[in-house]
């Protein structure tokens, strides 16, 4: 979600050594180190969203992590299983499991991908990514997907 992107958070120096701590470089990758920030900032309390544009976050092709589908699966399923909160909000977990049939769908693994699509759209039939995942399995290709996704400010 925008408004929660990492280059807008405010948060008090104490909470961010005492309690939360820096990004956590277990992460296979490193990808979503920020969000699993967020993940823990959540967990140890209330994020407060101030509900006005205050950014502009720019998307581009040239992401380090731009085709790095193997990166970006370990990555989710290490968050899966580091936070087993996932299993008790389905669009969360919706969410994760559409992003991981994506990057598998963008790998050329079919089976996987439809799999971690079905999962997806199980637990949220409206998650967008288990329909996106599907059209990349069945030939669509990935960049197009991404390209049109990142020109109206989205990503997967």
């Amino acid at each position: 979600m925008s408004w929660v992107h990492p280059s807008t958070i405010v948060v008090r120096r104490d909470r961010w050594i005492d309690s939360i701590g820096d990004v956590n470089e277990k992460i296979p990758g490193g990808y979503g180190e920020d969000y699993e920030w967020l993940l823990r900032a959540a967990r140890d309390a209330p994020i407060a969203v101030v509900d006005e544009s205050l950014t502009r976050v720019h998307w581009h092709p040239k992401s380090f992590f731009a085709a790095r589908w193997h990166t970006i699966i370990d990555a989710l399923e290490w968050l899966l299983d580091a936070y087993p909160e996932f299993a008790t909000e389905p669009a969360g977990l919706a969410r994760i499991e559409g992003q991981i049939a994506f990057a598998h769908a963008a790998a050329g693994e079919r089976i996987k991908a439809v799999r971690w699509a079905s999962n997806s759209l199980r637990h949220r039939p409206t998650e967008a990514r288990g329909v996106l995942a599907l059209l990349v399995a069945a030939g669509v290709p990935a960049d197009r997907v991404l390209a049109k996704l990142h020109h109206y400010g989205k990503g997967i």
